[in-house]
């Protein structure tokens, strides 16, 4: 019985943790070894803010970049989706303030980077401002872009 159950268990075991270690280097290809290539054909200057957000449990490989026109386009690198859609009024307003106030700046950060199902962060803001954003307009930007992302994820 115990000689039985070790010929089943066994290949499944070994099966899964094959699977789990391909499965990482999928994830490491699709999201740091590979380029994203652009969202669309603008310039950087027309750029009013990107993020892309990399891990996470749900498994976010996603990439938004937000244009001064309000043009917005997500790419699902893993997924290999985009989406191309308007921002909505209210938060491309409160974008676009900000942007004339703050200059430009960059975040990267990880939520917890001890945990597996951590999720990591890179943020470009395109702000023309001269003023040095301070840590709460930098949440204030990082939360209205993700809640973008999450309202228009393909």
């Amino acid at each position: 019985m115990i000689i039985l159950m070790e010929k089943i268990w066994k290949p499944i075991i070994v099966s899964i943790a094959l699977a789990f270690v391909a499965g990482i280097g999928f994830v490491i290809y699709q999201n740091f070894i590979r380029p994203l290539p652009p969202p669309n054909s603008s310039t950087s200057t027309d750029k009013l803010v990107e993020i892309h957000l990399i891990g996470g449990f749900t498994g976010f490989c996603d990439h938004l970049v937000v244009y001064r026109d309000g043009s917005a386009t997500i790419l699902n690198d893993c997924a290999n989706k985009q989406k191309d859609f308007q921002v909505k009024p209210e938060a491309l307003n409160q974008l676009i303030t900000l942007s004339q106030q703050l200059s430009q700046f960059s975040y990267e950060g990880k939520d917890d980077a001890n945990n597996p199902d951590s999720l990591s962060t890179k943020l470009i803001f395109y702000g023309q401002g001269s003023n040095q954003p301070e840590q709460e307009q930098k949440n204030t930007i990082i939360q209205l872009v993700n809640s973008i992302l999450v309202q228009n994820r393909p």
